[in-house]
């Protein structure tokens, strides 16, 4: 396929990669529920202030819950902690560690109880070698547990071999009414569109990489891919950190990384990137009483339309999302600052009510919130300091 256009937003907005597959193969599709979820690993498993080791245990695992049910995260990813994963072994490469049992320390059916007195559902990372050895029996147990979905990682290749054996992973985890979610992979190819239980694709340098890469992941790297792989579908950024430094001042450290840019672009990224499973991958204490959390939960992860308004590869984008009758608009530009006016004639007739998060370089968390009305005719203006970001709620008001 080639797509041609006279604008790169044409590329974002179609969606003709998803319609060249096969019409969807599961018959009923309620129990495939989009939504984020935190992902431990991306932090290395580091919390501050509390009264336990945190790790691959029971206290961390409940820790977690906790945090997803106070702030509306409705999912909590069991992952592994350094190359052990939480079924025992090494993450890589795979040696035999059985995927329906945890390592000591970590009570499995504790948490998953737990969970489910708090509202919350569990997902399970795993090794794609584990899941070949031991899905048909293991993703059986996973329903019968109330288990979310799983997380295929280390595929690392996309022949045929490996292209069969994700159809029939993402298919049997469908008969299981599980989810998926592709990690080390190839770009996605539309597959969700047969399979919609496949939440989404890694495939992408994401923000893994300021654990350990020395320059990490820019923010011009950040508005090259929605407008280059997210072509191709939905891509997961391990976003969530409103632990941000200015550019210049980054370092990568494995425990607790940081992120390039301010909170407000943190914000931004949740409509940026199209993401059916996006992580909220920082720590617990990182977001209690932050402002900005709130917002970052209630921010959809499906949506029924999309606009790309402004947008130059590795430069700055700004996308405008709609769910039901709500818009969200999220901005993010490269080093340099950068103002925007943007018209709103995608809008409906009608008063809306805009509520703007944005940077603010004089506050602690760098964030302030502005409220104002405006229809379709009125321009919106934007300030974004250099790597900078904003989110834009639109909400149809009615006197």
């Amino acid at each position: 396929m080639i797509l041609i256009s006279d604008r790169i937003g044409t590329f974002v907005e179609s969606d003709f990669v998803l319609s060249l597959n096969e019409p969807c193969a599961i018959e009923d599709t309620s129990w495939i529920k989009t939504g984020k979820t935190t992902f431990p690993w991306w932090n290395g498993f580091y919390e501050e202030g509390v009264g336990f080791e945190p790790g691959l245990n029971t206290a961390t695992a409940r820790h977690y819950i906790d945090l997803c049910a106070a702030a509306g995260i409705p999912y909590h990813s069991l992952d592994g902690l350094g190359n052990t994963a939480w079924y025992g072994g090494p993450n890589v490469p795979y040696q035999g560690a059985d995927p329906t049992t945890a390592v000591d320390g970590l009570d499995l059916a504790a948490v998953l109880a737990y969970a489910r007195r708090q509202g919350i559902r569990i997902r399970l990372w795993m090794n794609w070698k584990a899941a070949e050895a031991q899905m048909e029996r293991a993703f059986p147990l996973y329903r019968e547990w109330g288990i979310e979905g799983v997380m295929l990682d280390f595929m690392d290749r996309d022949d045929q071999e490996m292209n069969r054996f994700v159809r029939r992973a993402i298919a049997l985890a469908a008969e299981n009414e599980l989810t998926v979610t592709l990690h080390g992979c190839p770009k996605p190819t539309g597959l969700e569109r047969t399979y919609p239980n496949l939440l989404s694709h890694e495939g992408v340098m994401n923000l893994e990489y300021n654990k350990w890469d020395k320059i990490g992941i820019t923010p011009e790297h950040e508005v090259t891919v929605p407008l280059t792989r997210m072509i191709a579908g939905p891509l997961d950024f391990h976003q969530g950190s409103f632990r941000a430094v200015r550019p210049g001042d980054f370092a990568p450290q494995m425990a607790a990384p940081r992120v390039i840019g301010t909170p407000a672009r943190t914000l931004a990224s949740y409509v940026v990137y199209q993401n059916h499973l996006s992580m909220v991958a920082d720590y617990p204490s990182a977001y209690r009483q932050h402002p900005a959390l709130p917002v970052l939960a209630a921010i959809p992860t499906t949506w029924d339309d999309t606009r790309v308004l402004e947008a130059r590869v590795g430069e700055y984008v700004v996308i405008a999302r709609r769910a039901a009758t709500t818009w969200y608009l999220g901005a993010m530009n490269d080093k340099a600052a950068r103002e925007f006016q943007l018209t709103l004639g995608f809008l409906a007739e009608g008063n809306y009510r805009l509520t703007v998060w944005e940077d603010n370089e004089a506050k602690s968390e760098y964030i302030s919130r502005r409220e104002f009305m405006g229809s379709r005719d009125d321009l919106l203006h934007l300030r974004l300091i250099p790597a900078g970001g904003a989110l834009v709620i639109i909400t149809q008001h009615h006197d």
